[in-house]
């Protein structure tokens, strides 16, 4: 028997009174239950119960209203799909830009990563003249409080993401290994 399967069953004490009293006569309990379970499945799948239609002819006026009343529903209902179509159209038009929105992190970490660019037309004639530097490390900002200016720009080089002058930082730790 390669094609037995075993399973298990939950009985209340009542039903399973009722088994044993018919597994007195020589039948054991597992081949009951087998039993009615292939004669429950005999008589309860394989019959299909088809709900039972009513007479066509009996119910063509009923279901001509119906479809009348359905239909006059639609016509209402693509009015107000027309109106409120005109309503956000207007709407639309009229109101005011939305605020950008916020950067997410990807968005966030892709303009970290990216050196500042600025547009060529918008650069000082001073600023074209100032030395290289690594834009992935530093930027150019408003003089800082030691007033030191990157070559002839006006402005100091400030380290990133910190945003301190290096050149502050370096006086700052040679005065404080000078004074102690």
């Amino acid at each position: 028997m390669a094609d037995v399967y075993r399973g298990t069953i939950r009985l209340t004490p009542d039903v399973y009174a009722q088994l044993e009293a018919a597994g007195r006569t020589g039948k054991p309990l597992a081949a009951i239950v087998r039993d009615a379970l292939v004669e429950y499945l005999a008589r309860q799948l394989w019959q299909p119960q088809l709900p039972q239609l009513p007479p066509m002819a009996d119910d063509t006026p009923t279901l001509v209203a119906a479809m009348t009343a359905m239909a006059a529903k639609l016509e209402t209902l693509e009015g107000h799909v027309q109106r409120l179509a005109t309503q956000m159209a207007a709407l639309t038009a009229t109101t005011a830009p939305q605020p950008p929105r916020r950067p997410t992190a990807a968005r966030r970490q892709r303009r970290q990563s990216q050196p500042p660019r600025l547009p060529e037309q918008l650069l000082q004639p001073a600023l074209r003249d100032v030395p290289p530097f690594d834009a992935t490390k530093f930027v150019l900002g408003k003089l800082c409080p030691g007033r030191h200016e990157y070559g002839t720009s006006g402005q100091t080089l400030l380290r990133l993401p910190s945003r301190n002058c290096p050149a502050c930082v370096n006086a700052f730790k040679r005065a404080k290994r000078a004074g102690g």
